[in-house]
């Protein structure tokens, strides 16, 4: 007996191939906020069912189709290789998984991995995303003003102040402070 998986070809590659190397797109504001919603999306379902991806980064968020013109997107998480099933793991500690730069303080500290901690890594995903720098930004977390400054310097475009927000609030380095998901969801 064969067996065969058939996958959806996505031609475009991931977001870092999109738009986080050197000389690559621009996202615009609306590009952005359409992967933040699908992800918001994304997390809403996994969650559910009590799933942590624990590597949300731009490599793993692929775009299946893109159209710049008219500011629209679709893209998919995938690499769900790290991803913990919390049913299973409840109250248990395990090892720390992830790319590092994207995984959230708390994991340090408690292991404890949750939806939290998914919104950590999608919050330095979009900055990646806003600014088109790839370096750690876990110590600028803990400095909110540094942070804002940060984004408001290397931002390649002017996004409002609603995004830079929204973003601050995803990678606020207390996990009881940060935005939580259905809050995202208004």
């Amino acid at each position: 007996m064969d067996l065969c998986i058939e996958m959806d070809l996505m031609e475009y590659g991931s977001l870092h191939t999109m738009f986080c190397r050197k000389d690559s797109i621009v996202p615009s504001e609306e590009i952005i906020w359409s992967i933040i919603s699908q992800m918001i999306n994304v997390l809403s379902v996994i969650s559910k069912e009590k799933i942590v991806h624990r590597d949300i980064k731009p490599d793993n968020i692929l775009v299946k189709s893109v159209n710049l013109v008219s500011n629209e997107i679709h893209v998919c998480l995938t690499d769900f290789g790290l991803a913990k099933d919390l049913k299973c793991y409840m109250n248990q500690k395990s090892e720390i998984k992830g790319t590092m730069g994207f995984i959230a303080p708390e994991i340090f500290d408690s292991n404890n991995y949750s939806t939290a901690s998914d919104i950590f890594a999608l919050g330095v995903t979009i900055y990646q995303l806003m600014t088109g720098c790839q370096n750690d930004i876990t110590a600028l977390c803990k400095q909110p003003d540094a942070l804002r400054k940060d984004i408001l310097t290397n931002q390649r475009v002017t996004y409002s102040a609603e995004l830079i927000d929204l973003v601050m609030r995803m990678v606020d380095t207390n996990m009881s402070t940060r935005i939580t998901l259905p809050e995202m969801m208004k």
